[in-house]
């Protein structure tokens, strides 16, 4: 029988209430048994039957739950989350696109499980973060304004130097890479602006800050992601599942994972990697992939529409092509063709 880390009285509770909760995120940070605690001072002892009650616990007590192809309260739940989303971006330019792979956003969060998962706090539901959707936007967008201007990325001298300078104090790092001056020049202001010009100038030779001037797109990226000095002309919703239509095929809007580190020590900086480690299989969850999520970008009062057409053409190709959340290298958080939300 499971076993929970609460007050004696809470565990009364608990115990008559575990199996009604049907919110993912009470499960995964209130819920959790202590057997499905990763414990690295008896997980050598205990190695087998720990990671077999955490696997079979997140497949048949969570994920299984979240089986909503047939269940009427959920499929209720999704509409009506679908429905009031829909009344909130009420004069923002919509539209949808699905998963082709599984997707974890918030992965790196704190909890008892030592993995994270970004869901609606209410419903338990899956969510992409507005502010992740600005954050990728605003990445793809640079990227893209850099490669018409000439901007280099980083070589491997300059990675290299960066990978040194972000282990010092944040007041002694000088260090920045030619795409970051490109940044600093976009969202400067006055003298500010001047000096990163300046040194903009000195490390591309090639760059034109009269081409700068009259590209449209470095127009629209300062006045959408806006700067210090003041809010972006954008406002960007957080995405959700399109109701029951947005469900992936088998019906299961959460998946099981893994992911096996062959070298902790080294990963922890304790030692050089070799041969002789131990693989640790880690299980996390995920959203399941062909899951169809609505996305909205709106201007804000006094901004022109035709800003937004910009930028959601730019969070369209960066789904698509660079994925959104954690271990997108590996393919998770890709969507497909976007289309218009009826």
């Amino acid at each position: 029988m499971a076993t929970y880390l609460v007050p004696q009285d809470a565990k009364v509770l608990v115990a008559g209430r575990v199996d009604k909760c049907a919110n993912l995120s009470l499960l995964l940070a209130r819920f959790v048994p202590e057997e499905a605690i990763y414990n690295k001072d008896n997980w050598s002892t205990e190695k087998f039957d720990k990671r077999k009650f955490r696997d079979g616990w997140l497949q048949e007590r969570v994920c299984s739950q979240f089986n909503v192809k047939n269940n009427a309260p959920w499929q209720t739940l999704l509409e009506s989350q679908f429905s009031r989303w829909k009344l909130m971006t009420t004069g923002a330019a919509r539209f949808q696109a699905r998963s082709l792979g599984r997707l974890i956003i918030g992965l790196g969060g704190k909890g008892p499980m030592e993995f994270g998962l970004t869901v609606q706090h209410v419903t338990g539901l899956p969510i992409i973060p507005g502010s992740a959707l600005k954050g990728l936007t605003r990445a793809y967008a640079l990227l893209t304004i850099a490669e018409k201007l000439g901007v280099p990325l980083l070589n491997a001298k300059e990675l290299r130097e960066l990978v040194e300078a972000e282990s010092k104090p944040k007041s002694e790092r000088k260090v920045r890479s030619k795409v970051e001056l490109l940044d600093a020049v976009l969202a400067g202001v006055d003298e500010e602006r001047e000096r990163n010009v300046s040194d903009l100038q000195n490390e591309v030779s090639t760059f034109d800050l009269n081409q700068l001037n009259n590209l449209p797109d470095a127009q629209a990226y300062s006045v959408a992601f806006g700067s210090q000095d003041g809010a972006g002309g954008c406002i960007f919703y957080d995405a959700l599942i399109t109701g029951i239509k947005g469900l992936p095929p088998q019906g299961t809007l959460f998946e099981v994972d893994v992911m096996t580190p062959h070298f902790g020590d080294y990963y922890q900086e304790k030692a050089a990697p070799h041969d002789a480690d131990s693989p640790v299989p880690v299980s996390f969850m995920t959203v399941a992939a062909r899951t169809t999520f609505a996305f909205a970008v709106k201007p804000r009062s006094g901004y022109p529409e035709t800003l937004v057409e910009t930028v959601v053409k730019w969070t369209q190709s960066a789904l698509s092509e660079l994925g959104i959340g954690a271990k997108t290298a590996a393919g998770y958080g890709v969507f497909g063709e976007p289309s218009p939300l009826p």
